[in-house]
């Protein structure tokens, strides 16, 4: 679970993401504090089916190269691999509430922001990142609230009409109940 903070000239958004992987099955449960609105994303080897909560109905369109981690908005130590060496400003080893960490700052070629990431030395997965922009000012922040690695029960996979998803070539359809 993480949370997230997207601050804006006229305040913040808060935003909390659930996801649950088993094999290749990802599901991403996306819920706006400002909005109370929760959102379903159910990622296949091929498709995204979508829906929002109570509904009985869903949405599967192709994923293309959209991966749950873009969904999420979610900082990930994949981004610190993929920097160019010149973009990387500090690295080190540090600890981020009470927790040993590798942090690695980067300056963002595209924006010229500012981008932290503390990453457990001991799980290797982030617990906090942070945006800065050219002031100096965090304008997205993200925890890393809970962490489960225990093995998923297929029933976090299911999608609205009650079935597991199939994998088919599907590029975009509608799916209501019968």
């Amino acid at each position: 679970e993480t949370q997230s903070i997207l601050s804006h000239t006229s305040g913040s958004a808060t935003y909390t993401r659930k996801r649950w992987t088993k094999g290749h099955l990802s599901k991403l449960e996306l819920i706006s504090s400002s909005s109370s609105q929760t959102m379903h994303y159910l990622y296949t080897e091929k498709n995204v089916h979508i829906w929002r909560a109570g509904s009985r109905t869903y949405h599967t369109v192709s994923k293309g190269n959209f991966e749950p981690d873009d969904a999420q908005m979610m900082m990930t130590y994949e981004d610190i691999l993929n920097a160019d060496d010149g973009n990387i400003t500090k690295a080190g080893l540090s600890t981020k509430d009470n927790t040993p960490c590798i942090f690695a700052e980067l300056r963002s070629p595209h924006t010229g922001y500012t981008e932290r990431y503390w990453v457990s030395a001991t799980t290797g997965l982030l617990i906090y990142g942070e945006t800065l922009d050219k002031t100096g000012s965090v304008i997205y922040s993200i925890t890393a609230t809970q962490t489960d690695i225990t093995t998923q029960s297929d029933d976090n996979f299911v999608l609205p009409d009650g079935n597991l998803p199939e994998d088919d070539a599907c590029n975009s359809k509608d799916h209501a109940p019968a």
